[in-house]
């Protein structure tokens, strides 16, 4: 009887023991927890994404052989704009869009519409470009219609034919929203399909460009929230708002995929906010996804 004592004593301990060392272990897991919440730089302190992380800044893309931009092009001017978006609710926060900050840029000129099919068969026909070519089918394109079914060197290619380069994603970001962190080209009202063709419209292919101007951003670029997704210049990495530098950030200085912006007539509205951000690996070519470049300069 004796011995069932001692051994049940011995038991309690062990059992006591147990207990304060989860409550220990809880402690620990709280002060940790604790100390990654959001601070004012926007995102968990022991999650601050450091340059290092994707191989530091990158560069922007240089222009080998300036050309004049079209006529038509829209001038955005030096200054600064608030890009991504607060810690709001599904479906306008996503984290790759955190923290909102106000990021400077020097002047540049941006086309109006996005890159159509007349022009990049110009460029296929001055032996710069490569031929459309999407995996599955390619379909065929009357002249207006934004070019599609092109890979991202494919993209910088006519760009550079042109006379310019693909846009940076800040680049990209303030021509579709201004400086007032506007959640949509045209403010903040929920998207029609008056001003941007997404997958609610239910269309089958992109429209021609300019067929949207009720969309237009506030600086006048047209089909930046729908027809199709476009190709920016800069590696995607999740992490990069929080140590991108404040005066024109040029994306990470490498990576798997690049970033890509707008909604197309393929995707839903969600991918229409300016600040959406969705990436593809640079050899993807799709139906729904086209170009347009810049030109450095005011």
């Amino acid at each position: 009887m004796k011995g069932k004592v001692v051994v049940s004593v011995i038991a309690a301990l062990v059992a006591a023991a147990l207990v304060v060392a989860a409550l220990a272990l809880v402690e620990r897991r709280a002060a940790k927890s604790k100390a990654g919440a959001p601070s004012a730089g926007g995102l968990p302190a022991t999650e601050r994404a450091e340059p290092a992380a994707f191989g530091g800044e990158g560069v922007v893309p240089p222009v080998t052989s300036p050309k004049p931009p079209p006529a038509d092009a829209v001038a955005v001017p030096a200054g600064p704009f608030w890009r991504g978006h607060p810690h709001e609710p599904h479906p306008f926060g996503n984290p790759d869009t955190h923290p909102m900050r106000e990021l400077t840029l020097s002047a540049f000129r941006i086309a109006r519409h996005e890159t159509t099919a007349a022009e990049y068969e110009a460029c296929v026909a001055a032996g710069a470009c490569p031929a459309r070519a999407c995996p599955e089918a390619t379909p065929e394109l009357r002249p207006r219609q934004p070019v599609t079914c092109v890979t991202w060197d494919a993209a910088a290619a006519y760009c550079a034919w042109a006379g310019g380069r693909l846009p940076t994603e800040a680049e990209w970001e303030k021509t579709a929203r201004g400086t007032d962190g506007r959640r949509y080209p045209w403010g903040h009202d929920d998207p029609t399909c008056e001003r941007a063709l997404t997958g609610e419209c239910g269309a089958a292919e992109p429209a021609d460009v300019g067929t949207h101007p009720a969309g237009a951003s506030p600086f006048g670029a047209q089909d930046m929230a729908g027809n199709v997704a476009e190709w920016t210049a800069d590696w995607y990495a999740a992490s990069y708002y929080a140590a991108a530098p404040a005066t024109n950030p040029a994306g990470p200085a490498n990576g798997g995929r690049r970033v890509v912006r707008g909604g197309s007539f393929a995707a839903g509205s969600r991918l229409a906010m300016t600040g959406y951000r969705s990436f593809l690996e640079p050899g993807q070519a799709r139906p729904d996804l086209g170009l347009r470049c810049v030109w450095p300069g005011p």
